[in-house]
């Protein structure tokens, strides 16, 4: 018979069994009832004579991996989305320089072709360039590429593009500018050898898009009868 149950000094219940056999010198397990109010016991035993649980119960502090672990993530994430904005910033920037660059293009490709169009309508000297579009090639470095752009200068004259696409269309920063060359007298297709009955042309054009830093300049040469004014 199963006596009461008491508590000792450590909290823990005290059981007297009078009535349990034992065999081979081990006691008999004991009954659910009494693992019950065992552990009952232990939780609800005075403050003073609680057990441990953090050394009895096999409960073990946390080490702070999941800390640990949800910093880097963090880390990662923020170095992901710095990564992608400077990558969407240099994508704006690639196409605004493409946009000026396709701008620079289209203005320098005008001003070629009123170039071409004014080829042979005005006069021209050979001595400085001062008659309005011409200037004479030399045969050394090339005109266009030892001339001021900015302006309508000497020895070699460039001209200010009037058409619709310059400074006014407000997509440039300023108007293109070309020059036509008079290359010298040629032979025309299908002419006798050294008939000169053709004369040479060479048109360069220059042009800025939005903003100075992209300049397109484009170049063609004419082969055309018609002879410079005197």
């Amino acid at each position: 018979m199963t006596t009461p149950s008491k508590l000792n000094k450590e909290g823990y219940i005290k059981i007297i069994l009078s009535d349990m056999p034992s065999s081979g010198g081990n006691s008999k397990e004991l009954p659910h009832s009494i693992k019950i109010a065992s552990h009952r016991a232990k939780r609800y035993s005075p403050k003073g004579v609680r057990p441990n649980l953090a050394t009895n119960s096999g409960f073990k502090h946390q080490s702070g991996v999941v800390l640990l672990v949800g910093l880097i993530m963090l880390m990662l994430l923020t170095m992901i989305g710095l990564s992608g904005s400077q990558v969407t910033s240099l994508e704006e920037k690639m196409a605004g320089n493409m946009k000026d660059r396709n701008l620079a293009f289209q203005a320098a490709e005008a001003a070629l072709r009123e170039g071409e169009a004014n080829v042979g309508t005005v006069r021209y000297d050979c001595a400085n360039g001062s008659g309005r579009y011409y200037t004479c090639y030399t045969g050394t470095k090339p005109v266009w590429d030892n001339i001021d752009w900015s302006a309508s200068a000497n020895p070699a004259k460039t001209v200010a593009y009037t058409g619709n696409l310059g400074v006014s269309s407000g997509f440039l920063s300023a108007n293109p500018r070309y020059i036509i060359e008079y290359m010298g007298p040629a032979d025309c297709v299908g002419s006798a050898l050294g008939a000169n009955d053709c004369h040479n042309y060479r048109i360069t054009s220059r042009a800025t898009g939005g903003t100075e830093n992209a300049v397109v300049m484009l170049q063609s040469v004419i082969l055309t009868k018609a002879a410079p004014p005197p």
